[in-house]
């Protein structure tokens, strides 16, 4: 599973590969003769274990095949995926590297058995395809390095539950779910929503526009809010040769703290199904128009209960502790071997497309 870090860049290289496949004539072939130039060197050093630009440079390619196959044989693609990617994953390996020391200090206690070797085979195999040797040639990988990789993983899985997720566990109690749900009601008060559309009338002058106005809302007393859509027909049928501007908004329904002031104010008062007498209004040129509001329904936003949302809260309150946990471990096994930032030279470039 990627690390939530990485997940978060990888719209990056989608956006990219995006940009790349609209050219016209682009296929996943063009540019044949680009070749990603690698700047090989030391990242970090992890006890006995080395980090060096070809092992970041294996470990994108694996990540990279297994969410891009079809983009596999493309270079620019690659260097897209790389140029986005490369940071996050290098602290990513840091802290695993850090993790899987610890691991294998304590992997005498930590019943060696329970990583199964023919588990890990078959996960390869599942991820590759039958032909894994083909396939992981194509991906510019070698079978005994990604097997060795599926195998520390699992050994960090195992050093993670005893570090990270047993404690969280513990944690994730009735009482604490309660106190989410607390949290969310007072985070989340219940909204009231009107559902209303606004009438807005506008003429030559204002004895004219007053006539307008109050005709419309004559037929919208008589004839009730079956008419609004056919208003304005109305209207002009009553006033032959009478120009005027009447704009009729769309049906909306809002929660009242998305309304203006000015707005609420009006409908607010309203009742359901109801008609606002008109509203004089003066615009910015210092004409005055007109407005009709009208209410066709009020509702109130229910807070959903406890029992609805439970599972959610469990799930969501798991996440944050796991990842809260995770970090601090991750924090302290950083400051017990003195390590800050993997490459701190903002110039620095593993990685070039010639």
């Amino acid at each position: 599973m990627l690390d939530a870090m990485l997940k978060k860049c990888l719209f990056v290289f989608v956006s990219a590969a995006f940009l790349f496949a609209s050219y016209p004539g682009a296929t996943k072939t063009s540019l044949p003769d680009k070749k990603i130039k690698i700047h090989n060197k030391i990242l970090a050093k992890i006890d006995d274990k080395i980090i060096s630009t070809m092992d970041l440079k294996k470990r994108l390619d694996f990540v990279f095949y297994q969410q891009f196959p079809e983009y596999s044989d493309v270079p620019e693609a690659k260097y897209q995926f790389y140029s986005a990617q490369w940071r996050p994953l290098l602290e990513e390996m840091v802290n695993n590297a850090l993790i899987l020391s610890e691991a294998l200090s304590k992997e005498e206690k930590m019943q060696k058995d329970v990583i199964d070797e023919a588990e890990i085979k078959k996960e390869i195999e599942d991820r590759f395809g039958p032909d894994v040797i083909k396939n992981l040639n194509k991906a510019g990988l070698v079978y005994d390095e990604v097997f060795q990789d599926l195998r520390e993983k699992k050994i960090m899985d195992i050093m993670l539950w005893t570090a990270v997720y047993s404690k969280v566990f513990s944690q994730i109690t009735p009482k604490r779910i309660h106190e989410e749900y607390q949290a969310f009601v007072e985070n989340h008060p219940p909204q009231n929503k009107i559902d209303y559309q606004v009438v807005t009338i506008r003429g030559k002058d204002e004895p004219h526009t007053k006539l307008v106005t109050d005709t419309a809302y004559k037929v919208l007393q008589t004839q009730g809010l079956e008419a609004v859509d056919a208003l304005k027909p109305m209207v002009e049928k009553q006033l032959e040769d009478s120009e005027f501007t009447l704009n009729i908004s769309n049906r909306e329904e809002k929660e009242e703290r998305q309304l203006s002031q000015a707005y609420l104010s009006q409908l607010s008062q309203l009742a359901i199904n109801a008609i606002s007498a008109p509203i004089e209004q003066l615009s910015r040129n210092n004409t005055k128009s007109f407005r009709i509001f009208i209410v066709y329904n009020k509702s109130k936003e229910e807070i959903p209960a406890f029992e609805s949302m439970e599972k959610k809260l469990a799930e969501q309150l798991q996440h944050t502790l796991i990842q809260e946990k995770r970090d601090d471990y991750v924090k302290k096994l950083r400051q017990n071997y003195g390590l800050g930032e993997t490459i701190t030279d903002p110039s620095f470039v593993p990685f070039v497309l010639e």
